[in-house]
């Protein structure tokens, strides 16, 4: 799972760079993406430097059909962000650089473009004002990579191509199979009147369901079984304080109560617009529907289940007890074995968390897991680019060096190990897939049984190598056995697959006005409010006055705005 660390933890994501190169989905983060793809802005189609360099670099030849000379580079401009972890890495053992490097000579020998950064932002505050700056000029990249609002504000201005056409004739079979695995809604957020203005950064839906991890170590020590519901977890979290002592947590929770997990178990989906009875959506954070899965952690706050001062914990301080072995129960995604996970297994031996289905409120009820669309990034190409089918078979490349059966192209563009994992990021533009990890799944689990990796991929191949290296003792590739191994994450996610009933959030259009202007407030308005509930600072009956608050102050003209584009989608 090629994917930067998915909407990440911050620096603490900096010990996690070869989980966040291979894993996605967590999926990429908003925005342009500065910080973390390597493609990104917008842009003209030769920039000046770009087009001077080019010019002095070609051959002279004979005349071509799309009107350049053979032998000569066509120069493709980008924008990208630093990355301190390829600086102090990969640069500090080849010589290279973003301008000059094995992905820039392989797309100039084998696709005829000179790779040229329009700039190199140090941060991603300094990328987003240049690519804003850019727009206003409209003197954008060849090729951006972008969000939705972006894109929807690129194609206003006229300044982006209708990408179809050049997909439908250059993409090689293997990049139409991807995209056509992807499923339609990551074409559909991208289309604006009819026309298809982005290309997605495609990513794995499944991916970003929830899951309940647990110490199996603590039910074994407890004589428990793995819990069916929500009054059964409660009885294993009280045990589990028992197992850690002073200081302990019964389930992890930070300052933002993001749960998503638990609350789908009660059949909730915060931040996700559902399909409501009357055939209509609803946002249901913003329904009477909380006031259960709500009432449930307020009790469990003040029986010293929760941390007493979650409230005014982020993410890192919030993590603190699961590595400490004070917690031993957390919902998350499926990488969550990678970190923090993988500090709690090196800090302790007998540390053996495991995966599990979320459960439902009730023995015996059926868990719908929530899942949204991955996808939150689009390529976009200029429309004064003059090659923008330049942009299609760079991507084929890439997706044959990246997932083609070449170990050895494998190990030399996208993974030769150690601190160069992350070589991959070198190239301009790349590409996740919507189900790759879970394929990769079933290859180690069927190498792990029959000792074959012929039929494996490069990356398949590394995925089996790392579980079994961690089956021989390599504590420190725990997390890679608890993600692909049976009995891991994956396999939690290839279940929800199986069972097909997923609750899909199923509003993936660009931001409306509404929330454009007030989405921010609003958010604050009812995520304050939980927190409040849970803390037993508010009583749960008063969500609903806080819900009606909510509708007056903008929710309402959101509700109609996100209907109207649900009619004519």
């Amino acid at each position: 799972m090629r994917k930067q660390s998915f909407k990440a933890c911050g620096a603490a994501l900096a010990g996690i760079v070869m989980a966040a190169g291979l894993l996605t989905g967590c999926g990429t983060g908003g925005g342009t993406n500065e910080t973390s793809q390597p493609a990104q802005g917008s842009g003209t189609s030769q920039a000046d430097a770009a087009g001077d360099s080019a010019q002095e670099s070609g051959a002279e030849g004979t005349d071509t059909e799309d009107g350049g000379q053979e032998g000569e580079l066509i120069p493709i401009s980008f924008a990208r962000t630093t990355d301190a972890s390829i600086e102090s890495n990969i640069f500090a053992q080849i010589d290279a650089s973003w301008e000059d490097n094995l992905w820039n000579d392989l797309y100039a020998d084998e696709v005829g473009v000179q790779v040229v950064y329009k700039w190199v932002a140090t941060d991603g505050d300094q990328g987003k004002q240049k690519l804003n700056g850019a727009i206003a000029s409209g003197d954008i990249p060849d090729v951006c990579q972008v969000d939705k609002t972006t894109m929807k504000q690129m194609a206003d201005a006229g300044l982006i191509v209708d990408i179809a056409p050049y997909f439908e004739q250059y993409a090689s079979d293997r990049l139409k199979k991807l995209i056509e695995d992807a499923g339609p809604q990551c074409i559909e957020a991208a289309t604006f009147d009819g026309v298809q203005y982005g290309f997605p950064f495609v990513d794995c839906d499944i991916e970003t369901a929830d899951m309940l991890w647990i110490r199996q170590d603590w039910l074994d020590k407890a004589n428990l079984e793995a819990p069916k519901s929500i009054d059964e977890l409660e009885a294993v979290m009280k045990a589990f304080g028992d197992i850690a002592g002073d200081g302990a947590v019964g389930m992890r929770i930070g300052n933002t109560a993001n749960i998503p997990g638990f609350f789908h178990g009660y059949g909730v989906y915060p931040g996700y617009w559902t399909v409501a009875e009357d055939g209509r959506l609803q946002y249901d954070k913003a329904t009477a529907d909380m006031k259960e899965p709500l009432a449930k952690l307020a009790q469990w706050y003040q029986e010293g289940l929760l941390d007493k001062e979650f409230y005014v914990k982020d993410d890192a301080a919030s993590i603190e007890p699961l590595v400490a072995g004070k917690c031993g129960v957390v919902y998350a995604w499926h990488a969550y074995g990678l970190y923090p996970l993988q500090d709690s297994a090196s800090a302790d031996p007998e540390a053996d968390w495991r995966p599990f289905s979320i459960i439902p409120s009730a023995e015996g009820a059926v868990v719908e897991p929530g899942i949204r669309m991955a996808t939150s990034s689009w390529y976009v190409v200029s429309a004064k680019c003059e090659h923008p089918e330049k942009f299609i078979e760079m991507l084929n490349l890439y997706c044959e060096k990246s997932f083609g059966d070449d170990t050895a192209e494998y190990a030399k563009y996208i993974n030769p190990g150690g601190d160069m994992e992350g070589l991959w990021r070198l190239s301009p533009v790349s590409l996740n897939t919507p189900n790759k990890n879970q394929i990769t799944t079933g290859k180690v689990i069927a190498a792990m049984a029959d000792g074959s990796t012929e039929s494996m991929n490069g990356e398949e191949t590394n995925m089996y190598n790392y579980c079994k290296a961690n089956l021989d003792g390599d504590r420190s590739l725990w997390g890679w056995n608890i993600e692909f191994n049976e009995g891991g994450s994956q396999t939690v996610l290839i279940g929800y697959q199986e069972a097909g009933n997923l609750v899909y959030d199923e509003f993936y259009g660009a931001p409306t006005d509404t929330m454009t202007s007030k989405s921010g407030t609003l958010e604050a308005m009812l995520d304050e409010a939980i927190v409040r509930i849970i803390s037993g600072q508010m009583s749960v009956d008063e969500y609903d006055s806080v819900i009606e608050s909510w509708k007056a102050a903008g929710g309402e003209q959101i509700i109609q705005e996100v209907n109207d584009w649900y009619q004519t989608r």
